[in-house]
């Protein structure tokens, strides 16, 4: 059984800022007080000998969704180190896995994958954001040959509003059953239906026999929506979304949660075993392996 990680989530538990933040920090206002903000924590980093290579700066680590959580280099790697493990005793990882990361940011994965693939194995991950992905070729490929990135223009309204591909009917630039172990770390929470219909449609199409896939949810069910009821969640989903319940009207994929009902009819239909899911602490439930909630995967033969 997986360990565990119920003394995590104070240090990898990201932070929700409260609506009336978000709307008062928009536009130019936000993206001038996020680079001062990142400024001052590249400085600091550098002068205590905290920046290395394989990091990167404030302004890219920020992009990957937790502004107050991932200033911190620390909390950083930490949830890289967290996940590490979840592919390990979840999903079988090994030196000689085909690998990939849905979603892959600027590296959080990838970085200490390095420290685990062997030549044999072999990284992918894709993103919408152009300077991620450029900053990870420049910077993980340049040393691993076997770790690529790809850039995919795809639109999001919380991650890549001017994005010109729509997502819905987005064919994953990979071969069919190419891949051992795949990971949507934080992904179908910024997803609506039609979306995550399309990327469970892709997952099986890319998996190999035997192998399986890692996604984080916010599921909706009678235990979660009973702490939610009790004011323990750190998160709320109070309007309705596309097939979804959504935390911001105005912002629907700035988080998404879903009835985990549909998530197994979903799966069901597509041709996807839902080998186990393992509850989160995202709604103030006391055990927990993770967060958000893990659900593991597989392809139906």
């Amino acid at each position: 059984m997986p360990a565990d990680l119920s003394s995590l989530p104070s240090k990898t538990a990201p932070s929700i800022l409260p609506r009336w933040t978000r709307s008062a920090l928009r536009g130019a206002l936000k993206s001038a007080a996020r680079g001062a903000i990142c400024h001052v924590v590249d400085t600091a980093d550098y002068l205590r000998g905290l920046k290395d290579p394989l990091t990167p700066h404030c302004a890219l680590r920020v992009r990957v969704g937790c502004f107050l959580s991932f200033l911190h280099i620390s909390h950083y790697h930490a949830v890289g180190d967290e996940f590490v493990g979840h592919l390990k005793e979840l999903g079988a990882l090994s030196a000689q896995t085909r690998f990939l990361d849905i979603g892959c940011g600027c590296g959080q994965m990838a970085v200490p994958l390095t420290r685990i693939l062997d030549s044999v194995g072999s990284y992918d991950g894709f993103d919408p954001d152009r300077k991620a992905i450029d900053w990870c070729r420049d910077h993980i490929t340049a040393r691993y040959g076997n770790f690529r990135f790809a850039n995919a223009d795809l639109g999001n309204a919380q991650y890549n509003p001017a994005g010109r591909i729509n997502a819905n009917c987005f064919r994953f630039p990979y071969a069919d059953q190419s891949f051992d172990l795949i990971l949507l770390k934080s992904i179908f929470t910024h997803l609506q239906a039609a979306v995550t219909e399309n990327y469970f449609s892709e997952i099986r199409r890319m998996l190999a026999p035997g192998g399986r896939a890692i996604a984080s949810f916010i599921l909706l069910n009678d235990e979660s929506l009973r702490y939610c009821a009790s004011n323990n969640s750190a998160m709320t989903f109070p309007f309705d979304g596309e097939g979804c319940r959504v935390f911001d009207s105005k912002v629907p994929e700035y988080l998404v949660a879903y009835p985990e009902n549909a998530v197994v009819t979903l799966a069901s239909r597509k041709n996807l075993m839902i080998e186990n899911t393992y509850p989160g602490s995202w709604c103030g439930r006391p055990k927990f392996l993770s967060f958000h909630d893990l659900v593991v995967l597989s392809r139906e033969e």
